[in-house]
């Protein structure tokens, strides 16, 4: 909740004078509780069926697989460890929304972490394509690696600035979602700090950022691709503005409009025909921008100059496809590649160019130390319910599962020795290693319940 007489002065004019009479309804809505949602990894869940088990009843309008919450303890529920679901702001899911229709072929989520929309895109892509997400700052993309492995994703993480990626991906994106850093207007219930950052300086600043991220995207989309730019802020500075410079300066790119679904469910942009905002004072959310842009034109003949930092595996490694297959593995759309002593799952047709920083490849799947091969924690959580047949499960509510999310080890006669999946309702949680009565945790130290 904000205390709207705290909030600058400056942003209160902005606000009058861009909803006018609605202004005090707006203002009205930020002393409220914000609405919070958790949306349902639909590559490992049912939604209506986990919605059930969790007492889910009213979903979030235009994104199936989200539902409202207002309970505590979401990132300590054993479902978030499985990445069954994953906690997200509800509007947040609207410009993934957007572009649903378009998901196919090679798709990059530029500015990524924390992961929400890079997860979304993930339940919501085609078969077949392949997904990058990109995040400029380290600390917030190792932040977007941890998510994507909790949630089970394969995307390719890359850690560089949108200029690096224009140059080693021209035009070889099908769709690009630009979730661009903003001035966080519309995030003022749910962050103090956005209220005490804002400026109309820090405005324009994010404005000009926002401005090269674009061209950038620009670059980088494929002739006949579509791209969808959002903010969770709220001026026309930010939002409609920066599109119709964008215009301006590129011709070959026009605004879509949205889906026939979120046509009723969003208001029209200020003076951008095909723009959809929310505002927090006619929606159950915060605010939020988005705009579909799609390049026209003539087609492109992309250069990319492919160089691998992950290898095929040598013969003598070839035990790691054995351990695979004995997880239950899926090696039909992604082949195993090492680096240094990692094997990543890779989804296959997944491009690397030399200068940019990967930080995934995949799935992170086996250690090689030696002679000896290690299943990582990534692999168990890629797993769907049911696929390894090295699995122990327990039901909500178990002891074992609280023992095992806190650390300890677990006295339990497993139907197999050495390492295998610990499961809640069939949901993999991580990594056990069988001997005799007891399930040695491996659960990692810092995801641990109590240690975060």
């Amino acid at each position: 909740m904000v205390n709207v007489e705290g909030l600058p002065q400056e942003f209160i004019a902005q606000m009058r004078e861009l909803l006018g009479k609605e202004a005090d309804a707006y203002f009205a809505s930020l002393s409220r509780p914000r609405s919070r949602a958790v949306r349902i990894t639909t590559a490992k869940a049912n939604p209506e069926e986990v919605a059930r088990e969790l007492g889910l009843t009213e979903q979030v309008p235009f994104a199936p697989q989200g539902y409202y919450f207002t309970g505590e303890g979401v990132g300590a529920h054993p479902y978030h460890h499985a990445g069954v679901y994953y906690a997200q702001e509800p509007s947040a899911m609207l410009p993934v929304a957007a572009i649903a229709p378009y998901l196919t072929g090679n798709i990059l989520d530029l500015c990524a972490a924390p992961g929400g929309k890079t997860t979304q895109i993930d339940g919501l892509r085609q078969k077949g394509s392949v997904l990058y997400a990109n995040e400029i700052v380290p600390s917030r993309a190792t932040v977007l690696c941890s998510n994507l492995e909790r949630t089970g994703s394969d995307a390719i993480v890359t850690n560089a600035s949108p200029k690096d990626l224009e140059t080693a991906y021209p035009a070889f994106f099908n769709a690009i979602v630009v979730d661009a850093p903003c001035s966080g207007e519309g995030m003022f219930r749910k962050e103090d700090a956005a209220v005490r950052d804002w400026s109309f300086e820090h405005v324009l600043s994010c404005a000009e950022r926002q401005k090269e991220i674009l061209k950038s995207a620009y670059c980088m989309l494929k002739t006949g691709g579509v791209m969808v730019y959002s903010t969770c802020t709220l001026n026309t500075v930010e939002n409609e503005g920066v599109i119709l410079d964008f215009l301006s300066e590129h011709a070959d790119m026009e605004v879509l409009p949205p889906p026939e679904n979120l046509r009723t469910l969003t208001r029209e942009g200020f003076g951008l025909e095909n723009a959809m905002r929310l505002f927090p004072h006619e929606f159950f959310g915060e605010g939020h921008f988005a705009c579909l842009l799609k390049k026209t034109g003539k087609e492109e003949s992309p250069k990319i100059k492919e160089s691998s930092p992950f290898t095929p595996l040598k013969q003598e490694e070839k035990g790691v496809n054995a351990l695979l297959v004995s997880f239950g593995a899926n090696l039909k759309s992604r082949v195993p590649l090492r680096f240094k002593d990692t094997v990543y799952l890779v989804q296959k047709g997944g491009v690397f160019v030399k200068g940019i920083r990967y930080l995934r490849a995949g799935i992170p799947a086996v250690k090689i130390e030696e002679k000896r091969l290690e299943p990582l924690h990534g692999l168990a959580l890629s797993l769907r319910r049911g696929e390894c047949p090295r699995t122990v499960s327990f039901p909500l509510g178990a002891k074992e599962l609280t023992q095992y999310l806190s650390g300890n080890q677990i006295t339990y006669v497993a139907p197999f020795t050495g390492y295998g999946v610990i499961a809640v309702n069939g949901y993999p949680l991580g990594l056990v290693k069988a001997v005799g009565d007891q399930l040695k945790n491996k659960y990692p130290k810092g995801l641990r319940n109590g240690s975060v």
